[in-house]
């Protein structure tokens, strides 16, 4: 080997030590990237993995507040019908008294709501036909020489009575009697219903 050739050998020698330390040192400074970035990798994963379970989290109990609602509003949705159904029951029950309590219920609403005492009493056509001329002899008994009168012509009311002077007319009907006492006695009949 000559003298040429031994430079180049250690030349290429030393190139390749160099070499070698460079790559070693890349290779060092790759796993330290890589380490580096593997670890905001998994902080970023835990990061939005615990977002999502905080948004999970937030939805079920937005979900289990709306059931919630949803639940209580049909509770209130069917105690409100039960409500309705003992006003409607209770309507039935006035409707379907016996003959004598009807007539003297009738007769006490008409003496009650008199005003002059010379008023119209108008019925619906059953109760015209059946016991109209019965109520207004107890109405007149009760003013105590009253002078109501029985309308002619029937309305459309399912029971009760409407007073008419001329075109005043008061409304003693079965509907609106259990209407105007419904919003007194609502809280009372949920009262009863739903004691617990």
């Amino acid at each position: 080997m000559n003298g040429i050739e031994k430079i180049t050998a250690r030349i290429e020698s030393d190139a390749s030590a160099d070499v070698e330390a460079i790559r070693a040192e890349a290779e060092a400074k790759c796993q330290e990237i890589r380490a580096a970035y593997d670890q905001k990798a998994q902080d970023a994963y835990w990061t939005i993995v615990k977002a999502g379970a905080e948004e999970c989290e937030q939805n079920v109990l937005r979900a289990s507040r709306t059931a919630g609602m949803e639940s209580k509003k049909t509770v209130l949705a069917m105690k409100q019908d039960m409500v309705s159904q003992a006003f409607d029951m209770a309507m039935e029950k006035l409707l379907s008294m016996p003959e004598k309590r009807y007539v003297d219920f009738l007769a006490k609403q008409a003496a009650a709501a008199a005003r002059k005492g010379t008023e119209r009493v108008a019925l619906n056509a059953a109760d015209l036909e059946k016991v109209g001329p019965q109520v207004v002899k107890a109405a007149n008994a009760l003013l105590d020489g009253g002078k109501l009168t029985l309308a002619k012509k029937p309305v459309g009311i399912r029971g009760g009575l409407i007073l008419q002077d001329g075109d005043i007319q008061i409304n003693c009907s079965i509907e609106q009697l259990m209407e105007q006492y419904r919003g007194h006695l609502a809280a009372q009949v949920a009262e009863v219903l739903f004691e617990a």
